[in-house]
């Protein structure tokens, strides 16, 4: 499909800072038009809002002329997080349990 390549050729040429290896996953047409795509991107950012930002500002850059096509605010997003988040901060009561279990008094 046309305009399935010229996203896909759009995101190989990207150069935006933060994002590496864009691609156009996967595309589905019905009827002879495209219905969806699934587009792919790595973005390092400092925390999950900005790598959002910073993915759909080359979403759309990618699109360029093309965005009046596209249902762009339909768009969704799955954000998997290549580094683990930190864990928990202890609840006041998880601390006091540990301390009481140890034996010191808080």
């Amino acid at each position: 499909m046309a305009i399935a390549g010229r996203l896909d050729e759009a995101l190989q040429g990207l150069s935006a800072r933060g994002i590496t290896d864009p691609e156009l996953a996967t595309h589905r047409i019905r009827r002879t038009r495209l219905r969806s795509v699934t587009v792919t991107m790595t973005v390092r950012a400092p925390d999950a809002a900005r790598a959002l930002s910073l993915a759909f500002d080359a979403l759309r850059s990618a699109l360029g002329l093309d965005v009046r096509s596209w249902d762009v605010p339909g768009t969704g997003v799955t954000v998997v997080p290549v580094t683990p988040l930190p864990p928990p901060r202890p609840t006041v009561a998880q601390i006091r349990a540990a301390r009481s279990r140890s034996g010191r008094a808080g």
